[in-house]
């Protein structure tokens, strides 16, 4: 019994590792402060950990993401709030200057959550299209539909 927890252990600990920093940066880029994404991204390691042995780290991230957009989703339900993006430090970003960044994840914090999160997961975590429809439990279509209305009212958005 003790080696087994022994080797859930370690399995835990080489999936945080591993992990851990990815899905601090996809809450972060979804929209939520600091303190909130450690407790998902803490609450997804721990529902995750009876689970682990076997996995290879592709289907552990997976797996890892996908419960954190799940929590992400019952945190919001439970909150009922509207959030604020974090920090730019905290996000690494291509935009040239402050002001343009600004411009932007006021943009982006301002989308519905599904069309902020079809984009966060499609250019910022690089995934494609049947990924992120897995991921947030939707169809391929849904994922293009709200890519395409995310990026036009982006654009919209920030063209005033």
């Amino acid at each position: 019994m003790i080696e087994e927890e022994a080797r859930a252990g370690e399995g835990l600990r080489a999936a945080f590792d591993l992990h851990y920093a990815a899905l601090m940066r996809l809450c972060l880029a979804l929209g939520d402060q600091q303190g909130d994404a450690e407790d998902i991204v803490q609450e997804a390691f721990a529902r995750a950990a009876p689970s682990l042995d076997g996995l290879t780290p592709e289907v552990v991230r997976s797996y890892l993401r996908r419960t954190v957009i799940n929590l992400r989703h019952d945190w919001s339900r439970r909150a009922n709030k509207s959030r604020d993006l974090p920090a730019q430090a905290a996000i690494p970003d291509p935009a040239e200057s402050v002001d343009e960044r600004e411009v932007l994840w006021t943009a982006l914090g301002d989308l519905p959550d599904r069309q902020r999160a079809c984009l966060v997961l499609r250019f910022y975590e690089d995934l494609s299209e049947r990924e992120v429809a897995s991921l947030l439990g939707c169809s391929v279509g849904s994922v293009k539909s709200h890519t395409h209305r995310g990026l036009k009212r982006l654009r919209k958005d920030i063209e005033r």
